[in-house]
C-alpha cells in the first residue's frame, strides 16, 4: 500500500479504525500491540520512541515529551500512540524454546 492510499484509508475509516485493522494485534507468542487514540480531527501517528505505553518512573523524559504533544495537538487531530513489538536482539531475547 502506498503512502497516500494509507493517508486516504486513515481519513475515511477514522485512523483508530484504520490502524487496528492494519497493525495486527497479537503474533505467535507475543502481548498484543496496545495503542491509545486523542482527541478528535485528521489522524497523526507519533512514532518512536513515543509509545502508547508508560514507563512507570516518574523522572520519564519520554513521558513529558509525549504529554507535549498530545497538549498541542488533541484540540485538532486525533493523535495515534502505539507500542511497536520487539524487533532484533529484542525479539530474539523474548523467544521461547
Amino acid at each position: 500500500m502506498e503512502r497516500r492510499e494509507l493517508l486516504r484509508l486513515l481519513t475515511s475509516l477514522g485512523a483508530g479504525t484504520a490502524v487496528s485493522s492494519l497493525v495486527p494485534t497479537e503474533s505467535a507468542g507475543q502481548a498484543p500491540v496496545r495503542d491509545e487514540s486523542h482527541g478528535r480531527g485528521p489522524a497523526l501517528i507519533l512514532g518512536s520512541p513515543i509509545t502508547a505505553s508508560k514507563s512507570g518512573r516518574g523522572d520519564d523524559p519520554i513521558a513529558a515529551i509525549r504529554q507535549g504533544y498530545l497538549d498541542r495537538f488533541t484540540d485538532r487531530y486525533q493523535v495515534i500512540v502505539m507500542d511497536y513489538p520487539p524487533t532484533g536482539a529484542e525479539a530474539a531475547a523474548g523467544r521461547t524454546g
